[in-house]
Order: C-alpha cells, then sequence, then structure tokens
C-alpha cells in the first residue's frame, strides 16, 4: 500500500454454519506486533441470544427537544446525550464547525446509549 512502506499482514477464515468469515489485519512492519496481541485470533467465537440482547450500541438519534437558548454542544453531549459523545463530535455530526453552538429551535442529532 502506498505511503504505508513495508507492511504485515495476517489473515485467518472463520468457518461458522454454513457462512465463511475471513479477518484480516495490515499494520506497518514496525508497530503490526504492538497492535496484535497473540490471542487475538482466539478471541473469535459465536454470540449466543442472550449475549446479543444485553448489546446495545449507542446510536444516533433526534433530539426529543430542540436546543433552547444558550444551550451549548457541551450542554446537549451531557444532558440529552447523557455524556456519550464529545461536544465537538455533536458539532461535527450536526454539520456545524466545532467553534460553532447549535441555533436555537433547529432539529440536531444526538447519540444516545443503548
Amino acid at each position: 500500500m502506498e505511503g504505508l512502506g513495508r507492511v504485515t499482514a495476517r489473515a485467518a477464515h472463520v468457518v461458522h454454519g454454513q457462512s465463511v468469515f475471513l479477518v484480516a489485519g495490515l499494520a506497518p512492519q514496525q508497530i503490526y506486533q504492538r497492535l496484535e496481541p497473540p490471542s487475538s485470533r482466539r478471541s473469535i467465537r459465536s454470540s449466543d441470544d442472550a449475549r446479543r440482547r444485553r448489546s446495545h450500541p449507542s446510536k444516533p438519534d433526534r433530539a426529543l427537544q430542540p436546543p433552547r437558548e444558550g444551550d451549548t454542544w457541551q450542554s446537549i453531549a451531557e444532558h440529552q446525550g447523557a455524556g456519550v459523545v464529545k461536544a465537538t463530535t455533536l458539532a461535527i455530526m450536526n454539520g456545524h464547525a466545532v467553534s460553532d453552538q447549535p441555533r436555537q429551535g433547529e432539529p440536531v442529532k444526538i447519540v444516545v446509549a443503548g
């Protein structure tokens, strides 16, 4: 790959039922060993139904209430988003420069915990 110099790549296939998954890693040689713990290949396993039900990733959502006068990305991140993402991330998600603040009444996307 251009720009990476010499790289180390490792790939493995995992058979599960009638599916075959290819898992691969690629990194510059000088840092590859540091990035991949030796046990990572052995940690791949199927999730059971109970484990999948407990797993709820954070996800983007529309705010229940548009920002009020004086709201900042920081206050929205802490209160409506429960601190799941940083204020700068909310600004960028909503198409604003990090230095901008939300406009009163403008619908904003927030991230809610899963």
